[in-house]
C-alpha cells in the first residue's frame, strides 16, 4: 500500500515538472515569436523610413551666398555706399551645379522667398543692401518639377563680389515625388511590405495619408524621421514621415 502511495506522488510529481516545463516551454516559444515579428516590424519600418527605394526622397544640392558691403568686398573703382539694386549672381557652370535645375531653385533670405530672372546658366537677382551690411542667402537647387517664372530685372549695379559656400546635399521630398504615390498595390509589393501605413506632414500639417487602415489592436510598430518637405506651392518647410507596420 505504501509503495502505491509513493507511487502515485511520484507520477504527480512527475506530471507536475512535465506540465510546468511543456508550459514554460510553450510561453517561451510564444515570446519569442513574438520578438521576431517585432524585430521584422521594426527593421521593416526602418527601412521604410529611409523611402529612396520607394522614390520619393531625393538628394538637393544647398549652399549659401554672403553678401557684404564693406571696402574689402568692392569689386572694380566701386566705392562703398547704401546700394539700392545690388546684382546678385549665381553662375552654375562655373560652381559645376546641373543648368537644368536653374529654374526650379529656390532662394530665400530669411524667410522670405527670392524672386529672380535666370538664362541658360546663370540666375540674377538684386537687393537692396547698406554700407557695412551682412545679408546671407540661402539658396536649395531640388529635383522639383514645379517651376517659378522669372522676373525683370532693372536698373541694377554689381559693385560686391559675393561669396559662395560650398555645395553640399542634403536629403528632401518634393511635391513631384508625393504625386507618385498613387498605387498602393504596387508600392507595397515593390517595398515588400504586408501591412503598413504612412503618414506625411509638412510643418506639422498632414499632407498625405496613405495606406492600410491601422487595426484598433496588435503590436504597431510606429517610427517617424524628420525631412525637409514641399508643398503644392513649391515652398520648403521642416516636416516628416510616420511609418506604421503590424
Amino acid at each position: 500500500m505504501a509503495n502505491q502511495l509513493d507511487y502515485i506522488v511520484a507520477t504527480g510529481i512527475f506530471l507536475s515538472v512535465i506540465g510546468y516545463i511543456f508550459l514554460f516551454t510553450t510561453n517561451y516559444l510564444e515570446s519569442t515569436q513574438e520578438d521576431v515579428k517585432l524585430s521584422h516590424l521594426r527593421l521593416q519600418s526602418m527601412s521604410m523610413l529611409e523611402l529612396k527605394d520607394m522614390d520619393i526622397v531625393s538628394n538637393h544640392y544647398t549652399f549659401w551666398i554672403i553678401l557684404i558691403n564693406n571696402q574689402s568686398h568692392m569689386l572694380g573703382e566701386s566705392i562703398l555706399n547704401n546700394f539700392e539694386n545690388e546684382l546678385v549672381e549665381i553662375n552654375f557652370t562655373r560652381l559645376g551645379l546641373d543648368v537644368s535645375k536653374i529654374n526650379s531653385t529656390i532662394i530665400y533670405n530669411g524667410t522670405e522667398q527670392i524672386s529672380y530672372n535666370y538664362t541658360s546658366d546663370r540666375i540674377l537677382f538684386v537687393t537692396a543692401i547698406n554700407q557695412n551690411e551682412v545679408k546671407r542667402f540661402f539658396v536649395r537647387i531640388t529635383q522639383s518639377n514645379i517651376t517659378f517664372s522669372p522676373v525683370s530685372i532693372l536698373g541694377y549695379k554689381n559693385n560686391i563680389t559675393e561669396t559662395f559656400t560650398l555645395p553640399w546635399t542634403s536629403e528632401a521630398i518634393t511635391y513631384k515625388s508625393v504625386q507618385n504615390i498613387n498605387n498602393y498595390t504596387t508600392l507595397k509589393n515593390y517595398i515588400g511590405a504586408d501591412r503598413f501605413h504612412m503618414d506625411l506632414y509638412f510643418n506639422n500639417t498632414k499632407i498625405l495619408d496613405f495606406g492600410d487602415t491601422l487595426p484598433k489592436e496588435g503590436d504597431i510598430i510606429s517610427l517617424r524621421k524628420f525631412y525637409m518637405v514641399q508643398n503644392s506651392t513649391g515652398a520648403w518647410e521642416r516636416g516628416y514621415v510616420v511609418i506604421q507596420t503590424w
